[in-house]
């Protein structure tokens, strides 16, 4: 796994966006990954030319992010088995597909006090991210659904991916206008032939009542 994938960014030399990436992951990062965050940290501005950057910069900063947030390791037994239920309820949710497109369902999962407590919802977020992240990027939940997973866990990489894929489906209405055209000018080109042979019986009709009116007033 490569540094822009752990900090969930596109390859990029701005140490502003990847300092916000790592600021943005530091936040649910469990201690056991903190290193590889740190790690992913230091050879991204690397390859950023940043050749004033220090090693001990990025424990420094994830100390400073993190140093007033409780973390998960200190949440009480009943937090952790809250934590879970949320867990199992967004896994039933994905299974049910009359379910997992209502926006409103996932707002009362993951919203519901105390899950939205600022420390359970970090605990939960690192439960969730590498399942629903990637898939709220990849168009796999729907377009209500994943832009309140990128607003609620700050995910931007998702909002990001999200604005992107909603303007794809804009082109399809020019597309049906003009299958619509089509279908009426064919309809307008073959309307003539339809019409004709009316319109010949008539003349027909019309061509023996003068006859008999001629045959009446000559005598024959």
């Amino acid at each position: 796994m490569s540094c822009w994938d752990v900090l969930g960014i596109e390859p990029t030399r701005d140490p502003g966006e990847i300092e916000r990436a790592y600021r943005q992951q530091v936040k649910f990062v469990e201690a056991a990954n903190a290193r590889q965050l740190d790690d992913a940290y230091r050879d991204a501005m690397a390859q950023a030319g940043q050749a004033a950057y220090r090693p001990a910069q990025a424990q420094e900063t994830r100390d400073d992010i993190s140093g007033s947030q409780p973390s998960a390791a200190e949440l009480g037994a009943a937090e952790h088995q809250l934590v879970r239920e949320v867990v199992i309820q967004v896994n039933a949710l994905l299974n049910d597909t009359a379910r997992s497109g209502d926006v409103g369902i996932w707002k009362a999962v993951l919203t519901d006090p105390p899950a939205d407590q600022a420390p359970l919802k970090q605990a939960i977020a690192g439960k969730l991210e590498g399942q629903l992240r990637p898939m709220a990027r990849q168009g796999d939940l729907a377009a209500d659904v994943a832009s309140f997973l990128a607003s609620w866990f700050g995910w931007d990489d998702v909002a990001d991916s999200e604005a992107v894929g909603a303007s794809v489906p804009s082109e399809q209405p020019a597309s049906a206008g003009r299958s619509e055209g089509l279908e009426r000018v064919e309809g307008e080109q073959q309307q003539p032939a339809g019409n004709f042979w009316p319109a010949a019986i008539g003349w027909i009709v019309a061509l023996i009542v003068l006859t008999s009116l001629f045959s009446n007033l000559t005598g024959q």
